[in-house]
């Protein structure tokens, strides 16, 4: 069962994104009836898009995590719930911050997948920068290029204080 969980979830890895786009597309528009006029549509095809590299994210850390901690944190007293949050999580954090910084850059960056499954009144930045750039408007590319600036300086200001806050939190356990 495991192994077939995780050969599906590689499918839209290995698929080209405009075979992923016009798949959820039909699946949703067409066979499911569901409105192309909703964001329905671009969701599920960003989700479907983004979902296995959280996966490939998360799932080494569950692997690498000692599941006796959270037995301990059972046995102790601690709701699963509580064990969930005070013990799994801060365990797997890396991996889901790496999953969802793979995935926010994925859904910013994909633009076949948001152009068969947007609504026709909605533009996301992928589409808004190419349907922009197809016309030579000089002062459209300077915004865009301004914009692809901040997007990047916010990403790298992310990074450096992540890592500042690791190699802090690393610093605090070696010096306790």
């Amino acid at each position: 069962m495991s192994s077939a969980i995780t050969t599906m979830n590689q499918v839209p890895v290995v698929n080209a994104d405009v075979v992923t786009g016009f798949s959820v597309c039909i699946l949703l528009v067409v066979v499911l009836g569901v409105s192309k006029d909703t964001f329905i549509p671009l969701l599920a095809g960003h989700v479907t898009l983004c979902a296995p590299f959280v996966f490939l994210s998360v799932i080494p850390k569950l692997k690498q995590m000692d599941t006796s901690i959270y037995e301990a944190a059972l046995d102790l007293g601690a709701a699963p719930f509580t064990a969930l949050t005070r013990v799994v999580i801060p365990q797997i954090f890396p991996g889901i911050v790496s999953g969802f910084a793979m995935a926010v850059t994925l859904s910013l960056d994909d633009y076949f997948v948001a152009t068969y499954t947007k609504p026709a009144t909605f533009d996301t930045i992928s589409t808004y920068v190419v349907n922009a750039t197809k016309g030579a408007q000089t002062n459209i590319k300077t915004a865009l290029w301004a914009l692809s600036t901040v997007i990047f300086l916010l990403v790298v200001l992310f990074t450096v204080v992540m890592n500042i806050r690791a190699n802090r939190e690393a610093v605090e356990r070696k010096g306790v």
